[in-house]
């Protein structure tokens, strides 16, 4: 079954097991991946995100998820830098999230620069537009993903930090207050 990311059918406290196995799990980086998933989310739109989450951080941390090696960041400090280009399409537009992390399993361990595959973020229009928040997906060691959203500025800050325990935690305030983390 493909995990999918909308409230109606998968709640985004639902943990979905997946055959998933994740190479340098644990040996993490303050980079991560930032997912679109729906063909209508404008360019303006992640730009705008992009600067959000730079303007919190002041770095670029999240890498526009594209399927060719040219795009992978070779930057420690500099994922994608905006404006990304008018024309950009997502080659993941229609996929899940399940895929997503399917294809960063994928992506070769032998760059200068290692990418966090724990974590990944997507950028969900309504959720965004509506609420100003992301969504944060976590995969664990055995395959598991669950996700929660996040206020957007913050969706960098608990990736970068050390309180990465706290993510159960997260996932039971979503639950049971409705309410998204680090807001």
């Amino acid at each position: 079954m493909s995990f999918q990311h909308d409230e109606t059918t998968a709640p985004y406290t639902i943990a979905r097991p997946t055959m998933i196995r994740m190479p340098m799990l644990g040996q993490e980086t303050h980079l991560a991946a930032l997912f679109i998933l729906d063909d209508k989310i404008s360019v303006d739109m992640i730009n705008e995100f992009l600067e959000k989450t730079h303007e919190e951080h002041g770095i670029y941390h999240l890498w526009l998820a594209e399927d060719t090696s040219r795009s992978y960041p070779t930057d420690l400090d500099e994922a994608t830098v905006p404006p990304v280009s008018s024309n950009w399409r997502s080659p993941f537009a229609g996929k899940t999230i399940e895929e997503a992390f399917t294809f960063m399993s994928c992506i070769p361990t032998d760059f200068d620069v290692t990418m966090n595959r724990t974590y990944i973020v997507v950028l969900d229009r309504d959720l965004y537009g509506s609420r100003g928040w992301v969504v944060v997906c976590k995969i664990d060691e055995e395959g598991t993903i669950t996700t929660a959203p996040c206020a957007a500025r913050n969706a960098m800050l608990h990736i970068n930090s050390l309180s990465w325990h706290l993510w159960p935690n997260y996932l039971e305030r979503w639950r049971n207050e409705g309410k998204p983390f680090l807001r």
